[in-house]
């Protein structure tokens, strides 16, 4: 928005000139002096133009006090001042109303640049909704569309198995009803028929029971004169076969019996046989037994003799080793007292324990009794 020059008014009160172009361009800027230039008369173009500010004038809306207005007399204006005055004015004037135009159309110009950018951005916001809801339709559209397409899938196959038992049942209901019919037909057909056959039946009993009365009473008449002929035959042999079968028991009892003695005493002489050669097997063994012991005793009783020679040697061996060692201890034992120049027995605590125990063995055998005792 164009800014106006803030001394641009005092300047205007201050001085009941015409103002130069300049100060008009300074004052309303050069957009809006333009505008006022374009728009305003010939004449009043010149008259700036040509016209200069004085700058003794006096301001135009100064207020005398009443020792001016007693001092002073009165002077009427010039033309000339009346002129500039009124020039001045319109120049305010049309300033005024040209600034007061130019802030409505640039006030009215902005609102409407920002209604415009308002509804635009309203349009953009309504438009982005739009789009989102249009994406949302969409995405549920396909959502459901999918549940849609399931569900139909899933009762499609709901229906086709439904469908498939219900047809099943009825063809089963159908059979069954098929074969109830069936049934009650046949018993229908089977009470009429019972009658006829119960009366064609009784009477073919009736004749088969006479036939058969009299021909098992042949029958059994001729079975009992064939039986009776056949007992007393079969009876006979039986006698025969009893006594023949008897006899022969008899036979192989007693064949059994001489078999199984000769088998006792087979046996008893085998068992016999069996323990005489187990007992010289078991003699042999312990002969030979014993005799090996014999022999390890002899050569036990050989090594215990050898063992007791080497024993004795040993013992000898050592008596005399002993006696040698006392010797040569004794011996030792003066070349200490000759070195020493001692008394006998003197230095026998130079000596160690184990010499002076082989030097007085007597001496050692009291004080282990005396300690003893």
């Amino acid at each position: 928005m164009h800014q106006t020059n803030p001394k641009c008014n005092v300047k205007l009160c201050s001085n009941n000139d015409v103002p130069p172009s300049s100060v008009i361009r300074a004052c309303l800027g050069p957009s809006l002096a333009q505008v006022f230039f374009d728009y305003t008369h010939h004449d009043t173009i010149k008259l700036l133009d040509v016209l200069t500010p004085l700058k003794t004038s006096k301001a135009c809306f100064s207020i005398p006090s009443d020792r001016q207005l007693s001092e002073c007399r009165f002077i009427p204006p010039t033309d000339h001042q009346i002129v500039k005055g009124f020039v001045h004015q319109n120049i305010l004037e049309i300033g005024e109303a040209l600034l007061e135009r130019v802030k409505k159309d640039i006030a009215e110009s902005l609102r409407d640049k920002i209604e415009r950018q308002s509804r635009e951005k309203f349009y953009l916001y309504q438009a982005k909704k739009r789009r989102e809801a249009e994406l949302h339709a969409e995405q549920l559209h396909e959502k459901y569309g999918n549940y849609i397409e399931t569900v139909q899938h899933e009762l499609q196959k709901q229906l086709e198995v439904e469908w498939s038992k219900a047809a099943a049942e009825c063809a089963k209901n159908t059979q069954k009803a098929v074969v109830q019919e069936r049934i009650n037909v046949t018993n229908e057909m089977m009470r009429k028929m019972r009658a006829e056959m119960t009366h064609v039946v009784q009477s073919l009993y009736k004749d088969f029971e006479e036939l058969f009365c009299a021909k098992r009473d042949n029958i059994i008449a001729d079975f009992n004169q064939i039986m009776r002929g056949k007992h007393v035959k079969l009876k006979k042999e039986m006698q025969e076969f009893k006594e023949k079968v008897n006899r022969d028991l008899y036979i192989q009892r007693r064949q059994f019996e001489m078999q199984n003695a000769a088998d006792l005493i087979h046996v008893l002489c085998l068992e016999r046989l069996r323990n005489n050669r187990e007992k010289h097997i078991m003699h042999k063994y312990f002969q030979q037994q014993i005799n090996e012991f014999y022999e390890l005793m002899v050569r036990l009783k050989d090594v215990i003799i050898a063992m007791r020679k080497e024993i004795t040697d040993c013992h000898i061996e050592k008596k005399l080793l002993s006696e040698e060692l006392c010797e040569v201890a004794k011996h030792f034992q003066k070349f200490i007292d000759f070195v020493f120049r001692a008394m006998p027995r003197q230095a026998d605590y130079l000596l160690p324990l184990e010499l002076q125990r082989i030097i007085r063995p007597d001496k050692d055998k009291e004080e282990t009794k005396n300690i003893v005792e």
